[in-house]
């Protein structure tokens, strides 16, 4: 939303599932993971040459998902834990090396964007805009909707996509939602 709402040469956008409010983010983050990560960007604005701090952004086993065991991870719970194990399937299959940390930089500035402020200026571009019926991660499908009524409808398409955000990236679930991408880009580019 922020690259598409400031740059005038995007000629069409699909935002899928789209990360809109710094806000939310932060209020599903773990007890005093704000503040650590507030305390970072301190230091490192303080230190000409910080060493960036890690968090382990995924559960790396089921009891580990749940909290039962384990360091926490940054996102937790079964729906985390599913989507990653299928990931890290592909991942290896396709040998593509990864590594399951995120920086407490990348939290403090996940906490202060605030995308939904920026998609009012995309218009009159046309938008697809994608959201899961279900939605932990990004937000609940009304605050979603609200995000998209607050621009100009003229050249945008709202979709629902099912089951749930992480689903959404294996499977059927995969298909359904690619398919309604590339009719709409096929139809306006």
């Amino acid at each position: 939303m922020i690259a598409a709402g400031d740059d005038r040469r995007v000629k069409a956008v699909v935002l899928d599932m789209p990360a809109i409010a710094g806000s939310f983010d932060a209020a599903g983050f773990a007890p005093g993971l704000l503040e650590r990560a507030w305390s970072a960007r301190e230091a490192a604005v303080q230190n000409a040459q910080p060493s960036p701090i890690y968090l382990k952004c995924w559960p790396d086993s089921r009891p580990n998902a749940l909290g039962e065991e384990g360091e926490p991870s940054v996102l937790g719970g079964e729906a985390a834990y599913e989507f990653i194990s299928g990931a890290l399937v592909r991942s290896s299959a396709a040998k593509t090396p990864w590594e399951n940390k995120l920086s407490l930089q990348s939290i403090y500035h996940l906490a202060s964007a605030e995308p939904r402020t920026h998609y009012h200026k995309i218009a009159p571009r046309h938008v697809l805009y994608l959201a899961a019926e279900v939605d932990p991660l990004t937000a609940p499908l009304h605050e979603h909707r609200a995000v998209f009524d607050s621009g100009d409808q003229q050249n945008a398409q709202f979709a629902i996509v099912e089951p749930d955000h992480l689903a959404t990236y294996f499977g059927e679930p995969f298909e359904a939602s690619v398919a309604v991408q590339l009719k709409f880009l096929t139809s306006v580019l």
